[in-house]
């Protein structure tokens, strides 16, 4: 048996879509990561507040914004403890932010 770590996942289409120099996302104090891979792990469910910033390839801040992320327990298999944990930050093509 064995627990699958998930975590918080950043959905970022609609912004690059129209902010097409958008290329990492930061996270404070963590390092940069490409935007259409971003996402931080999660072990536990409860709030999450992320700080961060979308900026070019070339490190200029496009978008600075904090979030307040749900990330709940989802059950895996009955009989088994493989259940995980996860939420979702999205960025609107306007570079406002949702999360669930």
């Amino acid at each position: 048996m064995h627990r699958t770590v998930g975590g918080i996942r950043f959905d970022a289409t609609a912004y690059v879509a129209t902010h097409p120099a958008a290329a990492q996302l930061c996270l404070s104090p963590d390092s940069c990561r490409p935007i259409d891979r971003a996402s931080v792990p999660a072990t536990d469910p409860g709030t999450e507040r992320l700080d961060f910033t979308v900026t070019t390839a070339s490190g200029e801040v496009l978008l600075h914004a904090t979030a307040a992320v749900r990330v709940s327990y989802h059950r895996g298999s009955h009989g088994c403890d493989n259940g995980f944990v996860s939420g979702d930050v999205t960025i609107a093509a306007d570079g406002s932010v949702t999360s669930s």
